[in-house]
This record gives C-alpha cells, sequence and structure tokens, in this order.
C-alpha cells in the first residue's frame, strides 16, 4: 500500500516535472501582467463578421458533404453499438440511414413483405453452367420480389348447443355416441346396452 510520504513524494517529482516542461510561466510571487484592452469592434464590423442565418438553405456541395459526414458518424456509432451484429443489418430503403421520411418519400406498403426466398430480388441462382439459365424467377414471388403478409389466424372455438365440450375450428369431428338398434328377431328397438327399449 502507498504511504503518506511516497504519494508526497510522487506530486513533488509531478510539480518538478511540469515547472522544467513549461520555464515560461512567472513565478507564483510576481504579479500577473494586467490585460491590454482590446479595442471595441465597430458596429458595421460586427455585422460583416456575423454568421449567415440558420435558416438559409446550405449550398448543393455543402449540403452532400454536411450529409456524408453525419451519414458516416451515425453508421460508426451504431456499429461501436451493435458490434458483430451490425453486419447482419441492412440500410433502410426509405430513409437512407437518415431515421426519417418526408412526406414526399413512398409509402411503406402495410400488406406486402419482402419475400424471404429470393431476398427481393425476385430471381434464384440456379449454379448453372448455361448463361441462359443462370438465373431463374422466384417462384414463392413469381419475380415480384414481394409476397403478401400472412396474418396468423387464432383458432376459433364453438361449442354445440348441449353438446359435451368446445370443438376447435379445423379439428376431426368427435365420434358419434351410441345409437339405439333395431332387431328384426323380436321386432323391437334396442338400446346401445342391448336391452329393449318399450314403445
Amino acid at each position: 500500500m502507498t504511504t503518506k510520504t511516497k504519494i508526497s513524494e510522487m506530486v513533488e517529482e509531478e510539480a518538478a516535472r511540469a515547472e522544467a516542461d513549461n520555464p515560461d510561466e512567472p513565478e507564483p510571487d510576481e504579479p500577473e501582467p494586467e490585460p491590454t484592452p482590446t479595442p471595441e469592434p465597430d458596429e458595421d464590423e460586427a455585422a460583416d463578421e456575423e454568421e449567415a442565418p440558420a435558416d438559409e438553405p446550405l449550398s448543393m456541395e455543402a449540403f452532400a458533404a454536411a450529409l456524408e459526414a453525419e451519414a458516416k458518424r451515425h453508421t460508426e456509432a451504431l456499429e461501436l453499438i451493435f458490434r458483430a451484429d451490425w453486419e447482419k443489418f441492412e440500410e433502410c430503403p426509405l430513409c437512407h440511414l437518415l431515421g426519417v421520411v418526408t412526406p414526399e418519400d413512398p409509402v411503406l406498403d402495410q400488406v406486402t413483405m419482402r419475400c424471404q426466398r429470393c431476398r427481393g430480388y425476385g430471381m434464384l441462382i440456379t449454379e448453372s453452367n448455361v448463361p441462359e439459365h443462370v438465373h431463374r424467377q422466384c417462384p414463392d414471388c413469381n419475380g415480384n420480389g414481394y409476397v403478401a403478409k400472412v396474418e396468423t389466424v387464432q383458432p376459433v372455438t364453438y361449442q354445440q348447443p348441449n353438446g359435451p365440450a368446445p370443438q376447435a375450428a379445423g379439428a376431426p369431428p368427435a365420434p358419434m355416441p351410441p345409437m339405439p338398434w333395431f332387431d328384426s328377431s323380436v321386432n323391437a328397438w334396442r338400446d346401445p346396452q342391448g336391452n329393449v327399449i318399450p314403445t
């Protein structure tokens, strides 16, 4: 553990080193020189030195350079956050890394989605050696690159009046209960247990 004496020695050594690096600094006992007053700028000169108003549009060159610099900064910041997973992400086709869209941008279709089989390209690579057949049309989206979104439908249960239990839609029908049967030898109806049903 570092003792107090050792800490004091380290502080003194650091102070001596700093003083050797900056010999031009005045001694603590010497009075600091008074700052010379700077003349106030003329109002006309001050108006000329003011920056352009913020609402004034940038030139095309300045706009493109600023946008490219911000996109680079934003991408690098996201890469630091997501780390190895950043390689899995793709650029947004609507906002182009801006994170916002304008009212003039195309509207995202809510009932379609990118085809997962061809990843939206509409074509698949066949690895054929025949140049005409290197690619083929994706059969899932018919070359459109998109398919309809499939909504997961929850099974609907229903219960018949006076029925034994609810049954899910699409389930196989319940077996028929035993029914009375006609015994022609005695010319009478019998219940499922074989007893004659009185008429």
